[in-house]
């Protein structure tokens, strides 16, 4: 063989073995248990996947078998289900504490009414606030009890969580009882995590197990809200 054919055979075999070097480096085979063969693969090869047009977020850190598209799940839905009035007595101002400044309102009473039921709110529960200095938002926590209208009543424990914001002088407002009446519902927010619990056979399918949001208003020495059920 000619010096120029082995030159030339050598230059096919170094283009050879170029083109496998580049190839996809095999998958190994001690991949953990929580990244599938299949999944590792994907993102290796698919760095180039970008936001889909109907999710408000990136799915390319997902394994490829569980994205919106491979995997989807069922949409919650909301159902409304009761409203609430509560009666107010008036504020007690704790003080500042270490989580900002505390106060406490106790319950007079009140009304509900809803798809399984109608009742009253009996006088005694309370609403726990931390009032923001800065800007006046108000995280609530309250407890109370409900006592439906039936012959033998039975009695349903309530909670909530939430947070009421919205601009400072509308906040101001809402603080004082005489104007509280002129402040609209839609000039700030108020939304509640409504939960549950009675031990009444009735009632217990229909409410220890649920999950409810709330949207909610000051009127004056009142708190109005409708809770929505989450289906």
């Amino acid at each position: 063989m000619s010096l120029k054919s082995l030159l030339f055979l050598s230059f096919t075999l170094a283009l050879l073995l170029l083109s496998k070097s580049q190839r996809l480096a095999p998958i190994p085979k001690d991949l953990p248990h929580s990244l599938p063969a299949q999944t590792y693969q994907h993102r290796t090869a698919r760095s180039d996947l970008i936001m889909s047009k109907d999710l408000p977020f990136r799915e390319d850190n997902l394994p490829a078998n569980l994205t919106s598209a491979a995997f989807p799940l069922p949409v919650p839905k909301l159902d409304l289900d009761f409203r609430i009035v509560v009666d107010l007595n008036p504020l007690i101002a704790v003080g500042v504490g270490p989580f900002g400044k505390r106060n406490w309102i106790s319950f007079s009473g009140g009304v509900f009414t809803a798809k399984w039921g109608t009742g009253t709110v009996i006088p005694g529960g309370q609403d726990s606030q931390i009032v923001v200095a800065e800007d006046l938002s108000t995280a609530v926590e309250t407890s109370y009890l409900l006592k439906t209208d039936d012959a033998e009543p039975a009695y349903i424990t309530v909670k909530t969580t939430g947070w009421r914001y919205g601009p400072r002088d509308v906040m101001e407002r809402l603080f004082d009882p005489a104007r509280a009446n002129d402040v609209k519902p839609d000039e700030y927010s108020f939304r509640l995590n409504v939960k549950m619990e009675t031990g009444d056979e009735r009632y217990k399918s229909v409410v220890n197990t649920a999950m409810w949001v709330g949207s909610g208003a000051r009127l004056g020495a009142t708190v109005i809200y409708d809770a929505y059920r989450v289906a």
